[in-house]
């Protein structure tokens, strides 16, 4: 269930912000994963046909395909996000953190219902509340 919940808010957030994964994405995206692949084994020095010849064969694997996707997917998404809101990094310690994160929870549920929604170690700000109750 949390992961239909994600796919409804992620896919009205990249409608809203116009977000499309093209195949040259995800050719570049799996590029970098063989380029991985083949350092591994010390074969640094891999010319950019071998390379893409290699990822489009990753690609190919309608398994691994879906998984790249959605990858990108959220990478785009995220970093679309992130051009638009003014990020403040800031060093506090738990009990800062607990009070901050209090306070916004305060702040966004007592005016108009918003909500905080964090997957993994990224937060995004909910317009869309009743997607994720």
């Amino acid at each position: 269930v949390p992961s239909i919940k994600w796919e409804l808010i992620r896919g009205k957030i990249a409608s809203n912000l116009d977000i499309k994964v093209n195949e040259e994405d995800l050719l570049g995206f799996a590029k970098g994963i063989a380029y991985q692949q083949f350092a591994q084994y010390g074969m640094t020095n891999m010319d950019d046909e071998t390379l893409t010849n290699y990822a489009r064969r990753i690609l190919e694997d309608k398994n691994y395909a879906g998984r790249i996707r959605e990858d990108v997917a959220n990478r785009k998404l995220f970093n679309s996000i992130k051009a638009l809101v003014n990020l403040e990094a800031k060093t506090v310690s738990l009990d800062e953190f607990k009070a901050l994160a209090q306070a916004e929870y305060l702040k966004y549920n007592g005016i108009n219902k918003r909500r905080i929604l964090c997957i993994g170690s990224r937060c995004v700000l909910s317009l869309y509340d009743r997607v994720i109750n």
